[in-house]
């Protein structure tokens, strides 16, 4: 318990990514970064939350291109085995 407590008031850094709908009912992605730690019997939490949105739609452009490549290899591979 006192390891425990002892890291507390240390504090422990999270860091995620989180996605979160707006008003717009639209949703965005955020790395989130923040220190947790103790003083006095109160939670102190500092940290940032960077949008991330962009690189996550970039990312799932890059998947779906890379599916798409993955299929038409499978077609070329295909045609050329009916072509023999």
């Amino acid at each position: 318990k006192e390891l425990l407590e002892a890291e507390h008031r240390q504090g422990v850094t999270y860091e995620n990514e989180l996605r979160i709908e707006g008003p717009n009912k639209e949703y965005r992605w955020f790395h989130a970064i923040f220190h947790q730690s103790l003083k006095d019997k109160a939670t102190l939490l500092k940290g940032v939350a960077i949008d991330i949105t962009d690189r996550k739609r970039a990312e799932l452009e890059i998947e779906s291109l890379h599916q798409q490549i993955i299929q038409s290899a499978r077609y070329a591979g295909m045609a050329d085995i009916a072509a023999s």
